[in-house]
């Protein structure tokens, strides 16, 4: 399959006369070829592509003259701008229906609205890690996996793909609507059990997928999540519940649980079925203009009743999906600092290097199922943010709990402060880390096993969800830790499963196979490592 895939990075084309020059993930890419090739629509005429993969963060690198090359070359030619967030995509999904006059099959990393041309509908399929990581992260609960492999991503490319019906082929779209992501995470987390057990790594058995959904967080709202019997701390009774974001229901707590919690008289006397309150927050949100704006409020709103926050993403998950991750938690994570308002989750600095185990035990969350970890190297496409990349971790853990059933009480985001080389944050009198250059190196990766450890050990059978570290770090992380604890690498390994789905789907629109396509990558990132691996196993 490494055949079939060639890359184009900053310098041009990536073969074998530039060994000497190239990043070790690279090499494998570097493929003999009389020239070294610089522009990428050369690149592109001399090797006639059937699909470009962007991963470059270049706004505007798939341009008119690329994207009617690409359809002179092929009847159904495959483009898939994958960078986030929509402002770094590599061409829209406008500008590739029109410039193929329809021809494309399209995916992007972050969302475009659906448009007609020609009287046809086209729905872009968005190439969300959502579909991928949730049900990924589920399964490995479940299952008590041992380690993620890239069998499992593989499987989980398949089981995405296999969930397209007629109707999403109707409308051009390589992905099944967010509506049912649910159901796709639950499909996932079975197939990838199956796959552990298959692989020896698996200690737990579950035997259906109804087996599967009953084990995931209760739809929220649907009834008490919590047994009262549980509420055994006096923070947690009378007025506490109503401060406890976990806990507190708001004017959904029936008169009798009311009466019980002791915040019988703390509210008014109306009681709001859920759907009601979904609604009313629903007519605040739309009267708000900024995406932004839209952000602060919804995690205004998680912060005082999970929830209520968590029963309005699942109900409205295709509205609000872009506004508490890609591509508005970019500008959050940009802003993090001068919008801050309730920490969540964990900073661990290298200043507490020796001192990391003492810092996991304040966590008040003795059994935690998933990690979503970060440094802030590269957040996004947006670079090196450090402490505010924040934002990502929670982000993340939001979507495995609206869309793989994660308990977010057993979530927790941790962001690693090592210092940030971005001069602007340095000099932001609101940054919220280290104000120092990056620590790399030797004393990184020691701090790094202080973190990692302790958490596999501190949590056992805990999931550590590797995100937007920076490249080199990305890849040595991952291959020391792969085989040692339970972990993954989501822009590794996430986005190229995600990225095979759609091009499963794209293969079977055109009645070809894997095997016959030729991929040419734009940006060779940290994004496409593994590609390889998968293609390779589904073909």
């Amino acid at each position: 399959a490494k055949k079939r895939c060639w890359l184009v990075d900053s310098k041009g084309l990536v073969v074998h006369s530039r060994l000497h020059e190239l990043q070790h993930h690279k090499i494998p890419y570097a493929h003999e070829y009389p020239e070294e090739i610089k522009e990428f629509i050369e690149v592109v005429r001399k090797l006639k592509p059937t699909a470009i993969i962007g991963v470059s963060a270049q706004a505007g690198a798939f341009s008119q003259q690329v994207i009617e090359l690409m359809a002179e070359l092929n009847e159904r030619p495959i483009i898939f701008p994958l960078s986030n967030p929509t402002s770094k995509a590599e061409c829209t999904a406008e500008e590739a229906v029109k410039f193929t006059k329809g021809k494309v099959l399209f995916a992007s990393g972050s969302p475009f609205p659906a448009m007609e041309y020609e009287g046809k509908r086209f729905v872009p399929g968005q190439g969300n890690n959502a579909y991928i990581f949730p049900g990924v992260g589920l399964g490995a609960v479940l299952g008590g996996l041992k380690h993620v492999t890239d069998g499992m991503l593989r499987i989980a490319a398949q089981a995405v793909a296999d969930t397209v019906t007629p109707e999403d082929v109707a409308v051009e779209c390589l992905y099944p609507p967010l509506t049912k992501i649910r159901s796709v995470s639950a499909k996932i987390a079975l197939m990838v059990i199956e796959e552990a057990k298959k692989e020896n790594l698996a200690t737990k058995t579950v035997a259906s997928i109804d087996d599967v959904i009953k084990n995931m967080y209760a739809n929220p709202g649907s009834g008490m999540d919590f047994p009262i019997s549980n509420i055994v701390r006096k923070a947690d009774v009378g007025y506490g519940v109503l401060r406890n974001p976990v806990l507190n229901h708001g004017l959904s707590f029936s008169l009798e649980e009311r009466k019980k919690l002791n915040i019988h008289g703390l509210l008014p006397p109306v009681v709001r079925s859920f759907q009601d309150e979904v609604k009313r927050i629903q007519a605040q949100l739309d009267r708000i203009q900024r995406p932004l704006d839209k952000y602060i409020f919804l995690m205004e709103l998680q912060n005082r009743n999970e929830t209520l926050f968590y029963r309005l993403v699942v109900d409205h998950v295709t509205d609000i999906m872009p506004l508490i991750y890609t591509p508005t938690v970019g500008e959050a994570c940009q802003k993090y600092g001068h919008i801050f308002q309730r920490p969540r989750g964990m900073y661990i600095s290298i200043e507490d290097m020796g001192s990391v185990k003492s810092i996991l035990a304040n966590w008040p969350s003795k059994k935690v199922d998933v990690v979503v970890i970060t440094d802030g190297e590269r957040i996004l496409g947006l670079g090196d943010l450090g402490t505010y990349g924040m934002g990502i971790p929670v982000g993340k853990l939001n979507l495995y709990t609206a869309c793989g059933g994660i308990n977010p009480d057993r979530c927790l985001p941790i962001t690693v402060d090592v210092g940030t080389n971005t001069q602007t944050l340095i000099d932001d009198p609101y940054y919220t880390g280290l104000k120092q250059p990056r620590v790399r190196g030797e004393k990184y990766m020691q701090f790094m096993e202080e973190v990692l450890i302790g958490l596999h050990e501190h949590f056992p059978g805990v999931l550590i969800q590797f995100e937007d570290f920076g490249n080199t770090t990305a890849f040595e992380l991952l291959e020391k830790y792969r085989n040692r604890i339970c972990t993954f690498n989501d822009d590794i390994q996430g986005t190229a499963s995600v990225t095979l789905a759609g091009l499963l789907s794209a293969t079977r629109m055109k009645g070809t196979k894997l095997k016959d396509e030729l991929f040419l990558f734009s940006g060779a990132g940290v994004r496409l490592a593994c590609f390889h691996m998968h293609a390779l196993h589904a073909s």
